[in-house]
């Protein structure tokens, strides 16, 4: 997955990310994965966001960057999906930043025809055992490219 940061496409550009310090960044509701990355990175970039908006989709996310009211980190699956091109600005993130494992989990006695039609989008995988990880806070992040959108 490919993340960039967007601003509207009529903004100036940015020179450099600190530019967005004070700005209003949307975000998905407290407690999720993708905030607490995004929370980590503005807070080890010194950005602090004079505002948070809290949706609950990257198109809402995406309507309120157009709008011009914040910023967003959005993966560039999402942008590739939507008619986006030549919207926004696109500003790729850090490596360390930009590359987020997603985890698939579900019981193993659940059965749907949604989840075995995921399933079979999905690349074969090994089935880790991250129990044992989790427990002791092993686990780690797979590459996934992701960009900041002002």
């Amino acid at each position: 997955m490919s993340w960039r940061r967007t601003r509207p496409q009529a903004f100036p550009p940015l020179e450099n990310t600190r530019e967005i310090n004070g700005g209003t960044v949307v975000a998905f509701e407290p407690g999720c994965a993708y905030r607490r990355y995004l929370e980590a990175w503005l807070l080890d970039s010194e950005i602090v966001p004079g505002g948070v908006i809290s949706v609950g989709s990257y198109l809402a996310m995406l309507a309120c960057v157009s709008a011009g009211t914040s910023f967003a980190v959005v993966p560039r699956s999402v942008l590739e999906t939507v008619s986006t091109k030549g919207r926004f600005r696109l500003y790729p993130l850090p490596d360390e930043v930009a590359r987020i494992k997603t985890l698939l989990a579900w019981r193993s006695d659940y059965r749907s025809a949604k989840m075995d039609a995921l399933k079979q989008l999905l690349p074969p995988q090994p089935v880790p055992v991250i129990s044992a990880k989790i427990r002791q806070n092993q686990v780690r992040s797979e590459d996934r490219r992701c960009h900041l959108v002002p």
